[in-house]
């Protein structure tokens, strides 16, 4: 009921319009099974607002994966307006890449690592061997384990607090840090005439000892 079956024959892969979470272009997916994947992340969509775009082409024809990507991410405009909290799933086929590019308002919690991490272990094992189901639904599974299921509005509370608590550490490191700075100073300073004593006396002494030697 989620699904909208299309046609993508003549379609330019840089102006196609989407309307489903899923744009096979590439043919990677049975039109059997292609409903399952878009209704799998229009449910977790629904959970946590995260929204997943998967989009597969036959060929890049030429262009860098990260240059295509990119311009898709920000030409179809996948994740909430003000959260940045997309994550878009590409594959070619011919050229036999895929990538994860995730807004920014991801970075903290599906970071690059993380992204290349659930290529290497899930989805390119499986598309070595011609199983681009179970590779995408594997992926899906591996983002749902790697963010949660909870909200996006309780995880950017959370990195919130972690973020403002860190900076209020940080706050007390730096000015521990310039106590004893100022307190290293001040004892400095009132121990320098002391030793400046100390030491001239150290060297009157040496002075007179040598006259009287050299007497």
């Amino acid at each position: 009921s989620k699904f909208k079956a299309q046609d993508f024959k003549n379609v330019d892969i840089h102006k196609f319009t989407p309307v489903n979470w899923t744009t096979d272009m590439g043919n990677f997916f049975p039109d059997s099974l292609e409903p399952n994947i878009n209704n799998w992340i229009a449910d977790y969509e629904a959970k946590t607002s995260i929204e997943i775009g998967v989009v597969t082409v036959e060929s890049l024809e030429g262009e860098p994966i990260e240059y295509f990507a990119d311009d898709i991410y920000k030409r179809i405009g996948i994740g909430k307006k003000g959260a940045d909290n997309g994550i878009l799933i590409i594959f070619s086929k011919k050229d036999r890449k895929s990538r994860i590019q995730t807004g920014y308002g991801m970075d903290q919690f599906l970071n690059t690592t993380k992204c290349n991490r659930i290529l290497t272990n899930t989805i390119r094992p499986n598309f070595k061997k011609e199983k681009y189901y179970e590779g995408m639904m594997a992926a899906l599974l591996a983002i749902e384990s790697e963010l949660g299921d909870e909200a996006f509005s309780k995880k950017t509370e959370w990195l919130k607090e972690k973020t403002e608590k860190e900076q209020r550490e940080h706050a007390k490191s730096v000015q521990a840090f310039w106590d004893f700075l100022l307190s290293a100073l001040i004892l400095s300073a009132i121990l320098s005439p002391f030793i400046f004593i100390v030491y001239k006396r150290y060297k009157s002494r040496k002075v007179l000892e040598a006259i009287d030697k050299s007497i």
